[in-house]
């Protein structure tokens, strides 16, 4: 409000000294209106001339290190997320891995294999976009709650699937749920100072390669330890604990205020200590005025294209790979 009254005094001034008007205040207001479509027009013919106002500020006022920025929003949301991250590739992992167990389970051929390891992987961007849209409305930290207890569950009940066609069920609702993941970054971005995001953003990708590699492990091992073709169940279940346990915890994250460290980047010296919950949520953008904004970012662009490409890639050879190991191989 300060800064669109500072904006209307200072076009109020400019009209005045570049054309005097009668005391009428109609006939200020036409002049003003005037003079706000010109600037709207010069806007619109040389946009590379008139910078964007509702861009954010990227430029950080003061270098944060690490251990301010986490005691800032507090080690519990970075922590949560990253162990969710961490959990969620764990079933992935053992569907994958355990992928000829499975097939031997059930008489199903390649083909039907692929399909139920790569449908989850798909319907986790198809859930990305309405959980987006639920964020943008509603508290953050209880959806990221809920979601989490629905594809863990999910998970479990993979393990006690009589049919390929139930089993395809369980990881059709799971991939949904972990469709909420993008939320993930809407809360680390808020609870963190902008100019130490990279760094807190590093933290919670890293859980990524941490469970593709310990994932194939425990889910190998936990099957060796239950023993026969149907050890995979116990995997399943076993794995999915986690992520019901984390679920629980992650409903105690603070829920920040929308925006808060960008708004607050240039006043860092207010920002101190654990945020606090908030129950108010900020206007709604529009997914569609979010989309072009995302558009203009050359380098977003392309990286969603190599994404799009490669997607195919890593949803399906994962299991394609696994079954190579064990029929040319004769790998356990």
């Amino acid at each position: 409000a300060g800064s669109r009254s500072t904006t209307s005094t200072r076009l109020v001034a400019e009209v005045a000294r570049a054309a005097p008007v009668d005391d009428d205040p109609a006939s200020l207001t036409a002049v003003l209106l005037a003079e706000e479509d010109r600037r709207q027009d010069e806007r619109t013919v040389a946009p590379a001339q008139a910078p964007d106002a509702t861009a954010p500020a990227i430029a950080p006022s003061r270098p944060w290190t690490l251990r301010e920025a986490i005691g800032v929003g507090g080690r519990r949301t970075v922590g949560v997320l990253f162990l969710l991250n961490l959990v969620d590739e764990f079933d992935r992992a053992a569907l994958a891995v355990l992928g000829p167990d499975i097939q031997r389970t059930f008489g199903i051929g390649d083909a039907a294999l692929g399909f139920l390891n790569g449908i989850g992987g798909v319907l986790v961007f198809a859930g990305a976009v309405p959980f987006g849209l639920l964020a943008d409305r509603r508290r953050r930290v209880p959806l990221v709650a809920v979601a989490s207890v629905v594809w863990s569950a999910f998970a479990l009940a993979g393990g006690f699937a009589r049919s390929a066609v139930q089993l395809g069920a369980t990881r059709i609702v799971n991939g949904l749920g972990k469709g909420v993941t993008p939320v993930h970054s809407s809360l680390l971005a808020d609870a963190y100072p902008a100019a130490a995001r990279g760094r807190v953003f590093a933290i919670h990708a890293a859980a990524n390669p941490a469970g593709n590699a310990l994932g194939p492990l425990l889910a190998g091992g936990v099957a060796a330890l239950a023993g026969g073709v149907a050890g995979w169940r116990w995997a399943l279940g076993l794995l999915a604990v986690p992520g019901l346990i984390l679920a629980l915890v992650a409903t105690r994250i603070p829920e920040p205020a929308r925006g808060r460290s960008d708004r607050e980047e240039d006043a860092p010296d207010e920002v101190a200590g654990p945020l606090p919950e908030v129950d108010a949520v900020a206007d709604p953008v529009s997914l569609a005025a979010g989309y072009e904004r995302l558009r203009q970012i050359r380098s977003f662009s392309a990286l969603m294209a190599g994404l799009g490409a490669l997607g195919f890639a890593i949803a399906g050879a994962p299991t394609v790979f696994n079954l190579l190991l064990e029929d040319r191989h004769g790998l356990g």
